[in-house]
């Protein structure tokens, strides 16, 4: 399997739209380009009830969000 960074690097170049700060109470859809404090910038690649995956450089992590 890839390192996660490639996959990241390969979401990074497909997603659209500006970059929008990371906050539990957004919605986010597939695509977006997150900021975080922590863990930098990511992309959403899936949605779940009130969470989000999120891809970052080092991991994917599950997030939540008002989705």
């Amino acid at each position: 399997a890839a390192p996660v960074s490639v996959l990241w690097t390969a979401c990074l170049s497909k997603a659209r739209g500006k970059e929008l700060a990371y906050t539990i109470a957004a919605r986010y859809r597939v695509g977006d380009i997150v900021l975080h404090d922590k863990f930098g910038k990511g992309v959403v690649r899936k949605l779940a009830s009130n969470k989000c995956h999120v891809i970052f450089e080092d991991k994917e992590r599950l997030m939540a969000s008002a989705n």
